[in-house]
């Protein structure tokens, strides 16, 4: 729980305040045990994936707990139910309802042709990249309302903080400039492979918690791109048939012979792997 307990001094002085207190909860990776024990919670449930284009994916997005006038043992015991799915928290003046709105809205992004995309704007590492980007006129506008916002990190629970204004200030859409769309292409490449496996073979991983399976993801992407595969869909197959089988492909005999005929042959890493195991 490295951070964690740092933060009850704010939690301590935002409900003495009367501020609003809310718990930002990751849906996708909940077990059952923990999705049950979710919906017999006592406070009121804000998911924040509220568009329609996305409503597929509101049971299994972010979700906003309202813990208004709770006491930091309350978070704490959450904390300790739902372990790695607690990502965050933060304390705002607006009402819970507006604030989920608010970090719905911030959930899309627009590139640099104003294409329209999602982000994890709730977690690392987009969290800590945006709070970074004081200078860009959204940045007032999404953590406008915040006052502390504590983040799980690589490193422990982080604080960031916020401009602690009572009211929402103008929307301006949050615009990624061709550094953070790197940053960020590569953690949501990531988040997906972790879901692709956490569902189909959950038991590939070496360890349960959230942020040890994304860095494991993480380092044999990594791997991928050293060994000069350039297109997504190899690098995906590489992650997925190394975790799932438990041997990293490059470390297979004939993984020369296998990159050299994907670059030769201008085909999928999966085609050759298929046709050298006859599939």
């Amino acid at each position: 729980m490295s951070g964690f307990e740092h933060s009850k001094q704010d939690w301590t002085r935002a409900c003495t305040e009367g501020h609003t207190l809310a718990a930002i909860i990751e849906q996708a990776t909940l077990t059952p045990e923990q999705r049950n024990a979710l919906a017999e919670h006592e406070c009121v449930h804000w998911p924040l994936m509220q568009q329609a284009e996305i409503a597929h994916l509101r049971n299994d997005g972010p979700l906003l707990l309202d813990m208004t006038g709770q006491p930091f043992e309350s978070l704490v015991a959450l904390h300790n139910r739902l372990d790695t799915s607690l990502i965050g928290w933060l304390n705002s003046q607006l009402p819970a309802r507006q604030l989920a709105s608010h970090l719905g809205d911030a959930l899309a992004c627009l590139d640099g042709n104003d294409a329209l995309l999602l982000i994890r704007s709730y977690a690392p590492p987009a969290l800590p990249l945006l709070h970074q980007q004081s200078d860009q006129p959204w940045h007032h506008w999404l953590f406008g309302p915040v006052e502390a916002w504590w983040s799980r990190t690589e490193q422990g629970w982080q604080r960031f903080t916020g401009l602690a204004r009572c009211e929402n200030p103008e929307y301006h859409p949050i615009r990624l400039d061709e550094a953070l769309m790197r940053s960020l292409q590569h953690d949501a490449q990531a988040e997906r492979l972790l879901q692709q496996v956490g569902k189909a073979a959950p038991e590939s991983f070496a360890s349960d918690c959230h942020g040890e399976r994304l860095q494991q993801v993480q380092r044999l992407l990594a791997v991928a791109r050293e060994q000069k595969l350039g297109h997504p869909d190899d690098q995906a197959f590489f992650v997925l048939y190394s975790l799932m089988t438990g041997t990293p492909l490059h470390e297979c005999p004939d993984w020369p012979d296998i990159l050299r005929r994907v670059n030769e042959e201008q085909t999928t890493l999966e085609c050759v792997l298929a046709a050298q195991e006859g599939i």
